[in-house]
């Protein structure tokens, strides 16, 4: 009996602290639930103060590419503003004067009358200017003739409304109708009016003037051509060729003639020159080598004749080198000069067989001596193989 009991008591105990361990998991799990779900909020929080933070960022950085660009587009356009109320206050105050005017004269429907009045005048306005800049050299007179007559009814109907009122005055419809055009002159004058230089125009007249010519040759040309036919009737215009002027007559039309073109000068060649560098040619040869091994003894003229001789003298003074130069006879500066060459080619400056233009900017003197101080250089080497030079 007493063991029953004391069973019962503990499945009591047991049951009890069951309840108790569910209720107290119970309300762990809730606790952690509300930990969740509030640290989810503040997550959520957290990201979307950064996503707000971030799109002002967005917002501020795109204001200030905004204003960048404004200010960059003001300074290139710094100009152009300056005469924006010149343009815009007159238009706003005929497009007003107009509006009323045309209520009075039509009804309610009369406030539409600056559409026609004013606008048409900025329409043709604003084309011109687009068309000048999209398309440079474009005919724009159909455009330049809409500006002006449609100014001109704008001027006149606020002049009548100006003079034709009950308080109508000649100085209330002059000054509208100055008012009116003021805007829309300003304009075309600041945008559509030349934008080139001086030598821009210039250049512009010459090119019109030559395709102005070539159009009236190629029309004169056309009246005398001739066709030729094919097989199929087709005929296709047959040009002579050839240099040819335009004849204007008058009271008639103009025709081709033929044109004679100046011939160019001919240039004329120095022949003293050419005498010296033939010379110093010869002198280089093997011919001339052969020819002062042969005469041995003969006297070699001073160089300073040479190297000083003008341009009138250099031939007859090459011609005398020619026949008495030798390795015999040499003067003082010839010696100097062999010497340095020699010093030169030596001291490794100059290759073992010059060129006579290396020898020429080593002494700094004229082709023709450079020429003969490297020939006798050469044969007294003992070496006469012809280098270029």
């Amino acid at each position: 009996m007493s063991t029953y009991r004391e069973q019962d008591r503990e499945d009591r105990k047991l049951a009890a602290q069951l309840k108790t361990d569910a209720k107290i998991a119970d309300s762990q799990a809730r606790i952690a639930e509300r930990r969740a779900i509030g640290e989810q909020r503040r997550l959520d929080q957290a990201a979307a103060a950064e996503q707000a933070r971030r799109d002002r960022q967005i917002k501020r950085d795109n204001r200030a590419d905004r204003w960048a660009a404004l200010r960059s587009w003001a300074a290139a356009h710094y100009l152009d503003l300056m005469f924006v109320p010149i343009i815009v206050v007159p238009g706003i105050l005929s497009w007003v004067a107009m509006a009323v005017y045309g209520s009075e004269v039509f009804g309610p429907t009369g406030w539409l009358l600056p559409m026609f009045s004013e606008a048409a005048a900025w329409a043709f306005a604003a084309a011109n200017t687009l068309t000048r800049r999209r398309r440079p050299g474009a005919p724009t007179w159909h455009l330049v003739t809409g500006v002006w007559v449609f100014s001109a009814v704008q001027a006149l109907l606020n002049f009548i409304h100006g003079f034709a009122g009950d308080k109508g005055r000649l100085d209330y419809g002059a000054v509208m109708a100055a008012v009116a055009i003021s805007g829309v002159l300003a304009h075309q004058l600041i945008t559509a009016g030349p934008r080139m230089t001086k030598a821009e125009r210039a250049d512009a007249q010459i090119r019109q003037a030559a395709a102005k010519r070539e159009l009236a040759v190629r029309k004169a040309a056309t009246r005398t051509a001739v066709a030729e036919l094919d097989e199929t009737g087709q005929a296709r215009l047959v040009y002579r060729p050839g240099t040819v002027t335009l004849r204007r007559r008058i009271a008639r039309r103009s025709v081709l003639v033929e044109a004679v073109v100046p011939a160019r000068p001919i240039p004329v060649p120095d022949l003293g020159e050419t005498l010296a560098d033939a010379a110093a040619r010869y002198l280089d040869s093997d011919e001339a080598t052969g020819i002062r091994n042969t005469l041995g003894t003969a006297q070699t003229p001073a160089l300073e004749d040479v190297d000083g001789a003008g341009d009138d003298e250099r031939g007859t003074r090459f011609r005398d080198l020619l026949k008495r130069i030798g390795p015999g006879a040499r003067d003082e500066r010839f010696e100097q000069f062999l010497d340095q060459v020699r010093r030169a080619v030596d001291a490794g400056d100059l290759p073992a067989q010059p060129s006579r233009k290396q020898v020429r900017d080593l002494l700094g003197c004229r082709t023709q001596v450079a020429g003969a101080v490297r020939r006798a250089f050469l044969d007294d080497d003992g070496d006469d193989v012809p280098v270029a030079a």
